[in-house]
């Protein structure tokens, strides 16, 4: 992408010298894992080559503002992610969980949830 821009009554420019990238996570919209057993979610999106991190958040969360300091190991914990695949093993059940993002070579976490990603974990 590149941006442009142009003055009122004046022609369109192209600024030389701003670079936009696109990060985004776009799916898959629900994943279902089976609480005490591995499961491996792959994130959909661009941006995503090479490795990052993510972890599960519970329904409602506002934010990832805390960091991988918020990945609960209940959960699964921080997972590693390698393209946008991630293995996982979360020990409490429940439904609508998100997932924070961070992608590769940042460091912020992005909260992706309903809508993007929804996760549910269950009981066997």
């Amino acid at each position: 992408l590149q941006l442009c821009y142009r003055f009122a009554g004046e022609a369109w420019h192209a600024a030389s010298a701003v670079a936009i990238e696109t990060l985004a996570v776009t799916g898959p919209a629900s994943v279902v894992a089976v609480a005490g057993y591995e499961e491996t979610i792959s994130l959909e999106g661009v941006g995503l080559e090479g490795s990052g991190e993510a972890f599960l958040v519970r329904a409602g969360t506002r934010s990832c503002a805390a960091g991988d300091a918020a990945a609960d190991a209940a959960l699964g914990g921080l997972l590693a992610l390698d393209g946008g695949n991630a293995s996982f093993t979360a020990t409490e059940a429940g439904v609508g969980y998100g997932v924070c993002v961070r992608f590769p070579g940042r460091e912020a976490f992005a909260l992706y949830s309903t809508g993007t990603v929804s996760v549910t974990v269950a009981t066997v």
